[in-house]
């Protein structure tokens, strides 16, 4: 098993370390599982053949797992400027999974693992493979339903059995020289912010007018002059970027260096992946484009696109999903609500508001996936509210009316939530 785990490893190291996309879209295992991976198989067998064997494993990483899942909710929670209403809201929403983690916390057999979550894990699969429209076409012939369905609890057991292996060896094969910056690293610095970027100690020196530290699941170098790529820092410093904001803005410190970890395209946050900003009061701080989408399903996205023009702003909401909604002649069907906000003595106002829905062709809504400037050939409007003048920061009973307006109209709630998260 130790072989096919390690070439396992080669394969998703490779997927990682040139940014590729996995071929179903969704998580490596997922390309494994639904691709009937050769190695990822004979895992499989192994496992079913030998659960007694791999118990101590396998439960060691379901409870590290939990436990590291747990925190991370008490940590957002801890680490937040939440009221008590917004910890409420943020409680509930998570109550399922708190659930679930404690309940896999208490597990002390594989056994009794497999009994749990051999129903769970077959709906999982089959949902992924019937639904989603994109496998549906593009990898039919690879799919075999009789195999996912015996196979799928197992599957689960696989994934931990792996995840452990992956750890243990970046334990075992841990090199101190790996901390360093290294000269390709180096080199992709350079190549985006010009040669003598980097300074002693090969750190990287914030220019305080075009750079700022953010935190989302990474901590990254956020560069206004280029919002294309960001600089990802060592989560070292992860509790300490709004202190080290705070100096900066009240004009304590002039001079901050960090060490760049990695560059990239886009990032993840929490539990999606994001690129552009969280919504802001400050329409002008906005980027053009913003994309929220699911770690796991990452077809699963909410994009928004902003403009300015005339003195009034233009804001698009637009949600593709991987089990999306679609037609017996295989038309997808998308939600997207748009608004536009004009601004009276220094206020800003919703003057015009609708939620409808974007038609596309199968080849038109690939190209969509691709390419947020691609069109719907049809729209169909549920509402629209035209010569409004409704304060951008009105609350109804509590919540924010744009806030609501867009939850209430899309069905990915978790990634508007995640965009709304700072008002």
């Amino acid at each position: 098993m130790k072989t096919s785990l390690e070439a396992l490893r080669v394969k998703e190291e490779t997927v990682v370390k040139n940014n590729y996309m996995t071929a179903t879209r969704f998580t490596f295992e997922a390309d494994c599982i639904l691709l009937q991976d050769s190695d990822y198989l004979q895992i499989t067998q192994h496992v079913k053949n030998n659960l007694i064997d791999i118990e101590n494993d396998f439960l060691y990483q379901l409870k590290l797992e939990s436990k590291q899942k747990l925190d991370s909710i008490n940590s957002k929670l801890e680490n937040s400027n939440f009221t008590n209403s917004e910890c409420s809201q943020y409680l509930a929403f998570n109550k399922h999974e708190i659930y679930e983690l404690h309940k896999k916390l208490k597990i002390n057999s594989i056994e009794e693992y497999v009994g749990l979550y051999t129903k769970e894990s077959i709906s999982s699969l089959y949902s992924l493979g019937e639904n989603s429209l994109p496998l549906k076409i593009m990898y039919a012939k690879a799919l075999s339903y009789e195999n996912l369905s015996e196979n799928a609890v197992y599957y689960r057991i696989v994934n931990m059995i792996f995840n452990k292996y992956k750890h243990d060896y970046a334990k075992e094969n841990f090199d101190y020289r790996t901390l360093m910056v290294s000269d390709e690293l180096k080199q992709g610095i350079e190549t985006i912010h010009g040669e003598g970027v980097l300074c002693r100690y090969n750190l990287f020196k914030l220019d305080h007018n075009n750079h700022k530290l953010t935190n989302n699941i990474l901590t990254y170098i956020y560069d206004h002059s280029n919002t294309g790529t960001y600089l990802i820092i060592n989560d070292k410093i992860k509790r300490l970027v709004d202190a080290f904001n705070d100096l900066i803005d009240n004009g304590y410190v002039n001079d901050l260096s960090v060490k760049v970890e990695s560059i990239r395209d886009n990032l993840p946050l929490l539990e999606e992946k994001m690129y552009g900003e969280k919504f802001k009061f400050k329409l002008t701080e906005l980027p053009e484009l913003s994309r929220f989408y699911d770690l796991n399903n990452p077809d699963d996205s909410v994009w928004v696109f902003v403009s300015n023009k005339e003195h009034k702003f233009s804001i698009t909401f637009e949600e593709t999903l991987e089990d999306t909604f679609y037609d017996k002649d295989f038309n997808v069907i998308t939600n997207l609500v748009h608004l536009e906000i004009t601004k009276d003595n220094d206020q800003n106002f919703i003057s015009h508001i609708d939620h409808e829905y974007i038609i596309y062709d199968i080849e038109t809504y690939f190209e969509r996936l691709k390419s947020p400037t691609q069109k719907g050939g049809h729209k169909i409007k549920t509402f629209k509210i035209d010569n409004a003048k409704i304060p951008l920061n009105y609350e109804y009973q509590g919540i924010n009316i744009l806030f609501l307006i867009i939850t209430e109209c899309v069905g990915k709630k978790e990634l508007v939530n995640e965009y709304f998260e700072n008002i």
